[in-house]
């Protein structure tokens, strides 16, 4: 029995990305837990200002915060054979969080200025995240 040469054989991740991979399951686990099991907390932080908050809405988005967090953890966990597949779906679920993140910044009410710093981050930061996951899914 021969081993595969390193041709054929899968190239993982660098650790940077195993690590950013890692730092997207705790974010989007805090992130989605605190918004669907603690969206009072959620309101304090981002909307501390809003008269009349939607609680089912918040909810609802942490719940797919915390898809997000699945997949980023699939991704992490993921062998090398299959981990630019994970990469991949990876990257376009962070990339559709941009333009979403453009529009909340752009029509959040009720929010402090710290809440508009924190979320105005999002856009530039998942589309850093996105490409820079992308790339790593084609080359490995």
């Amino acid at each position: 029995m021969t081993s595969p040469s390193p041709e054929t054989e899968p190239r993982d991740i660098p650790t940077l990305a195993l690590g950013l991979c890692w730092g997207l399951v705790v974010f989007d686990l805090i992130l989605g837990g605190t918004a669907s099991l603690w969206p009072d907390g959620y309101l304090a932080l981002f909307h501390p200002e809003l008269d009349a908050p939607q609680i089912d809405l918040i909810r609802r988005m942490g719940m797919v915060w915390l898809v997000l967090a699945a997949v980023a953890l699939r991704a992490a966990t993921a062998s090398p054979s299959t981990r630019p597949r994970w990469l991949l779906v990876l990257a376009v679920v962070r990339l559709t969080e941009v333009p979403a993140d453009v529009v909340y910044v752009a029509s959040m009410s009720g929010a402090s200025l710290l809440s508009h710093l924190l979320v105005a981050s999002a856009p530039p930061l998942n589309l850093a995240i996105g490409l820079y996951l992308y790339k790593l899914s084609k080359r490995a």
